[in-house]
């Protein structure tokens, strides 16, 4: 008899933490960090989970991290452009902070550089949810997913000012990629520190093509050319 109790007492303690466990990761995807976190241990976040100070421990906390750092609303990424810059952006990073000032970047988005570099080809852009869609500002789609909007061959669903991408069709973007997603080395203008239009060049794209030359259309411009910074936010 005492052997029984012994495990259900054992068995009910892990019954009781799995369910908790699970009831604190549904709680805080839906509540997405909207207040205190609740691994912090303080006495709100305690209350609201029904918490004692043992309960607290690396498990929990563990779990519960990895439930809010993997969690993610977005249903689709969006295109825009952050204005037009030559070839010198401040590097990814600057050309990054562009497009999170940019007041074209969707409400409560977080935007990147449209951009390969010579270390970070934008196929393989770390962070990008690359199953989610693609489409434009006005709504209208342009890739199925991160990796439909490359490859040699490959069309994307509509051209990009169509999409309200770009303001023309005209208008071509910087992106120093080839039309495969992968960097163009020596063509991303210094790895976007340079304007010097007679050392370095840059891919750039086009926003009235579908095919894959959307990405990669012309021959190379120098990098003092004024043309449009594209971003991607989700």
């Amino acid at each position: 008899m005492e052997k029984s109790a012994g495990i259900w007492q054992f068995s009910s303690f892990y019954i009781r933490k799995t369910i908790r466990i699970t009831g604190m990761l549904l709680l805080a995807a839906a509540l997405s960090g909207c207040f205190l976190h609740p691994a912090s241990g303080t006495e709100p976040s305690q209350e609201l989970f029904g918490l004692s100070d043992s309960d607290m421990d690396s498990e929990i906390t563990a779990a519960l991290l990895a439930g809010l750092m993997n969690f993610n609303s977005s249903t689709h990424i969006t295109l825009y452009n952050a204005g037009i810059t030559n070839g010198n952006m401040g590097g990814i990073a600057g050309a990054n902070a562009t497009c999170n000032a940019s007041s074209n970047k969707p409400s409560g988005t977080t935007g990147i550089a449209f951009l390969s570099t010579s270390d970070q080809s934008l196929l393989f852009r770390s962070g990008v949810p690359v199953t989610l869609p693609i489409q434009g500002p006005n709504g209208l789609p342009i890739a199925n997913n991160w990796p439909d909007l490359f490859g040699s061959g490959e069309t994307i669903l509509n051209p990009l000012g169509d999409a309200g991408v770009l303001p023309f069709p005209s208008n071509e973007f910087y992106s120093g990629s080839n039309v495969d997603g992968l960097v163009e080395p020596g063509y991303t203008c210094n790895d976007w520190m340079s304007s010097d239009g007679q050392a370095f060049d840059a891919t750039v794209g086009i926003g009235d093509e579908v095919n894959d030359l959307w990405i990669s259309h012309t021959d190379p411009p120098g990098c003092n050319e004024f043309l449009y910074l594209l971003c991607a936010a989700w």
